[in-house]
């Protein structure tokens, strides 16, 4: 049994997760996505790393690529071992044994239902990007608060078109801590907690 942290790699349990120790054969910090195709491989998808896989229980692995690509989501065809991998920017890859990386297609879908995506990355020091969704066209803020409720950066507030939007948020003025996040605007009011260590 495998087990992915944020923050702190990739663990191993042998007896059924009773217990799990580190998998120091592969050196990512950021595990986003793990599967198993049904020969057995093991496949890894770290945000900062791109994927990576093991046929011999997690003793070795090999890089499939994508590296610096922002993987945020990743799985595999249990008939063919091809991988589709997805970014935080959106883009939907497929890594083949016979093609390698190609791009599958560019979502370009209006969204459905208003969305505040968990900031990354999180903890941050002193930057981080924040995205949301928003199925219509209107004002909207996002604005953050500190524990006291207190605003302290005002990130967006002015009409934005229906569809997905990414915000980077620079703290470098602020203490570490908690902060929350608020998107607010017509029918939508949503907030996310995110930590700024330095």
């Amino acid at each position: 049994m495998f087990s992915g942290t944020y923050g702190n790699g990739l663990y191993r349990s042998d007896d059924n997760g009773m217990s799990f120790t580190k998998v120091t054969s592969l050196d990512i910090t950021f595990v986003y996505s793990i599967s198993v195709d049904l020969s057995g491989k093991i496949y890894v998808s770290s945000l900062t790393n791109g994927v990576f896989v093991s046929s011999d229980n997690g003793a070795t692995w090999t890089s499939l690529g994508m590296s610096g690509n922002g993987v945020s989501s990743m799985m595999v065809n249990p008939n063919s071992s091809d991988v589709y991998v997805g970014t935080k920017e959106g883009k939907v890859f497929a890594i083949t044994s016979s093609n390698g990386i190609t791009a599958v297609e560019d979502n370009t879908e209006v969204p459905t239902e208003f969305k505040l995506a968990q900031n990354y990355p999180n903890p941050f020091n002193p930057t981080t990007t924040i995205e949301f969704a928003v199925p219509k066209s209107g004002i909207y803020s996002l604005k953050v608060y500190n524990v006291l409720g207190e605003e302290v950066a005002n990130l967006v507030d002015n009409q934005l078109t229906s569809g997905m939007h990414k915000v980077n948020f620079d703290a470098t003025r602020l203490a570490s801590g908690m902060y929350i996040y608020r998107l607010s605007g017509s029918n939508v009011n949503i907030s996310k907690k995110m930590i700024l260590m330095k």
